[in-house]
């Protein structure tokens, strides 16, 4: 978070209030809940559904960390380690439940991390008692309604000499100011911002979160982001074959990269989902986010369909297991020459082979895309 946008919003939080006043609460909508109730509802019994939602929490770190979040939680992924170091927080203070920071990177926006709508309250055994502090999602980046923010303890926090760090603009989108992803400490030179700062950490009702994965049925050669970057080009046939098989949902390809600063396929999944399945929504793939590097529970060898594709399957990567990006990407896949080369995996195997089988593929050749729903 910039000084001079906080210092500019917390300098009027009457004004806030007042305008906050009059802003109707939206209720959850058709979103998923952790204890299986329907959508829309808390899971509570709320008769006709016409109740709003049950607030939840908000606090911002007593810690502070510097930039390279990664290191700090030992994470494969900036945002993943934010949310490990904000449950981190609460599990500290035995204040239970699941949180996720308010954090954006190149890959991820803040926003599209947080699913549910609202409100959030401060912690009861704060200073000043539970106050709400955000009305609804979209209101978390423009700003506190009262600065009553306290940290996990409910200690009160001073927003005047201590800021929280997000990566994000008020619309809750990236300002591409993440510190190389939430890797780099270095405060000189253009990352000031990559100093000591805190976290603000949101309360999600979003334990068990379960997305699906598959693996296309067309094929590709080396040369599909031909004329632009290969992340948005891999997602775009990820998108295309999910609306084919009209799965619905936002997918993204599991594809690193070296264009426009290294893009990490483990990044850009997001921290918010805790599992996937195949299409079927019932066979587990993934039970946990640590099993992206070990290798899953079954093999991605269903496509967008729900057919089985052939389990020696050789499919697009350029990541391997740990999450490094591969030298090896066919130029960013924009080359279908027979001399270069990049990291496959392979589509029948459970194991790290799954994303890194320890061979390459020649760029003229055609290979298949994992796509991850969102």
């Amino acid at each position: 978070m910039k000084r001079s946008w906080l210092a500019s919003l917390l300098a009027a939080p009457l004004l806030l209030a007042q305008a906050a006043s009059c802003t109707t609460q939206q209720d959850l909508g058709d979103r998923p809940n952790d204890d299986g109730g329907p959508p829309g509802s808390d899971g509570g019994d709320s008769g006709n559904g016409s109740q709003p939602p049950a607030p939840m929490r908000v606090f911002v770190t007593k810690s502070l960390y510097d930039g390279d979040l990664r290191t700090a939680a030992r994470r494969l992924s900036g945002l993943e380690a934010a949310d490990a170091l904000c449950q981190l927080s609460a599990d500290g203070a035995v204040l239970g439940g699941h949180w996720v920071a308010w954090l954006s990177d190149r890959n991820m926006d803040a926003i599209e991390r947080v699913d549910n709508d609202g409100p959030w309250v401060s912690l009861p055994r704060s200073t000043y008692g539970s106050r709400k502090i955000f009305l609804d999602r979209a209101g978390i980046g423009a700003g506190p309604i009262e600065d009553t923010f306290s940290d996990e303890y409910g200690e009160s926090y001073s927003s005047s000499y201590d800021y929280y760090r997000t990566g994000s603009s008020p619309s809750g989108r990236s300002t591409g100011e993440d510190c190389l992803s939430w890797s780099n400490n270095n405060t000189t030179g253009g990352n000031a911002e990559c100093g000591r700062r805190k976290l603000l950490c949101l309360e999600q009702k979003v334990a068990g979160y379960r997305k699906r994965v598959f693996v296309t049925s067309k094929t590709f050669t080396g040369d599909f982001a031909y004329g632009s970057s290969v992340v948005e080009a891999a997602d775009g046939l990820c998108g295309d074959a999910a609306k084919a098989a009209n799965l619905g949902g936002k997918w993204r390809a599991w594809i690193s990269s070296y264009s426009s600063g290294t893009y990490r396929a483990f990044d850009r999944l997001g921290s918010r989902t805790d599992s996937w399945t195949l299409v079927d929504g019932s066979t587990v793939v993934f039970s946990s986010r640590e099993k992206l590097s070990a290798g899953g529970e079954h093999a991605i060898d269903r496509d967008e369909f729900n057919h089985p594709v052939d389990a020696s399957s050789l499919v697009w990567t350029a990541t391997k297991a740990q999450g490094a990006t591969s030298v090896d990407t066919c130029s960013d896949f924009r080359t279908k020459s027979s001399g270069n080369y990049a990291l496959v995996g392979i589509a029948g195997e459970t194991s790290p082979k799954w994303t890194e089988s320890q061979t390459t593929l020649t760029c003229d050749k055609a290979a298949r895309l994992y796509c991850f729903e969102l």
